[in-house]
């Protein structure tokens, strides 16, 4: 965990100690889980289940998550904001359209450990992170496998 890291603010909570503290544009993200998708990315969500959705290619509707890309080897270590690790959020509306503008969705600038990470198992890292110019965020997180694809062409939307 982060020194400093206060985990009772807006956004904090959710299940098994998953932590997402801070705002993006007013949107807060009540973490409800944490995957490690297709071992190339960890996505960070408000809905439950996520995974059997991502690899039905639907995006929950009003949803909100943060996406986690390295654009590296995933190992132990630091990795700094944006590069080479960078972060997203978004927020779905009820036709899982983007309501955020893009540059205010991009991290840019912060860093991510990762404790500890299992190839095709589990990922457990925090993150420190600036959104757009001003947004200050922060995590941790345990992201459990999900065998899903990473693009998404033309995804559904489902409840």
């Amino acid at each position: 965990m982060l020194p400093g890291l206060l985990l009772a603010c807006s956004g904090g909570g959710g299940a098994g100690g998953n932590q997402f503290t801070g705002t993006v544009k007013g949107n807060s993200l009540l973490l409800q889980s944490a995957l490690l998708v297709g071992g190339a990315e960890v996505w960070l969500s408000n809905t439950k289940d996520l995974c059997p959705k991502l690899v039905a290619n639907q995006f929950p509707r009003n949803g909100a998550f943060v996406k986690l890309t390295f654009q590296q080897s995933l190992a132990t270590g630091t990795f700094n904001v944006p590069n080479p690790a960078s972060l997203q959020f978004f927020k779905l509306d009820a036709d899982c359209k983007s309501t955020l503008a893009f540059g205010d969705s991009i991290a840019t600038k912060g860093t991510v450990t990762v404790a500890r990470y299992e190839a095709d198992k589990l990922l457990e890292a925090s993150f420190e992170a600036t959104f757009g110019s001003s947004d200050m965020t922060s995590g941790s997180f345990i992201a459990n496998f999900c065998d899903a694809p990473t693009l998404y062409p033309n995804p559904t939307c489902a409840d």
